[in-house]
């Protein structure tokens, strides 16, 4: 499972991506912020480190990586409509449809596959940074699991928001 990337474009730009199985011609529609990072987690999650019952992962570990493609379908720069671009794109392929797709989900209706738009990035650090809110809390009020929260929150330094503050914050939980 290769990405090509003769296109030239950046891989942690937010896009709207296809995994086909070439034997049967099934697809994934899937969407991310970084795209090299998510199709890491594919790769890992195909070789055992993560327990799924995903049907996209079954069947990698069923024919291995090299029985399937990578394809960006669509390069999306902003972030908030990453959710909608992918459940077009789902709809469109076919990715919930048994005999055509690999989908388990609409897209709209999975819960932890939400990103946040950059208003809520920000509101979400500085309620964290001023102490109001845990991670957890956060985690819980944006509909995110809390490792996905924390991962947002540790951006926090590169984004150069409240630096300061950062000294005097107990370590995240």
């Amino acid at each position: 499972m290769r990405l090509d990337t003769t296109d030239g474009r950046p891989h942690r730009m937010p896009a709207v991506y296809v995994i086909t199985h070439t034997a049967s011609g099934r697809r994934y529609v899937g969407s991310t912020t970084r795209l090299s990072s998510r199709l890491s987690y594919h790769r890992s999650t195909a070789r055992g480190r993560v327990t799924t019952s995903s049907t996209l992962i079954a069947l990698m570990r069923r024919d291995g990586l090299a029985a399937f493609t990578v394809e960006v379908l669509e390069y999306v720069p902003e972030p908030g409509r990453l959710l909608e671009r992918e459940a077009w794109w789902c709809d469109a392929l076919g990715g919930l449809d048994r005999r055509r797709g690999l989908n388990d989900q609409h897209p709209k209706r999975a819960p932890l596959h939400s990103p946040l738009t950059e208003a809520q990035r920000t509101v979400a650090r500085l309620a964290y940074l001023n102490g109001r809110l845990r991670v957890t809390d956060l985690a819980a009020l944006y509909g995110l699991s809390t490792p996905m929260m924390t991962r947002y929150l540790r951006d926090l330094p590169k984004r150069g928001l409240v630096r300061s503050r950062l000294a005097h914050r107990r370590p995240l939980r």
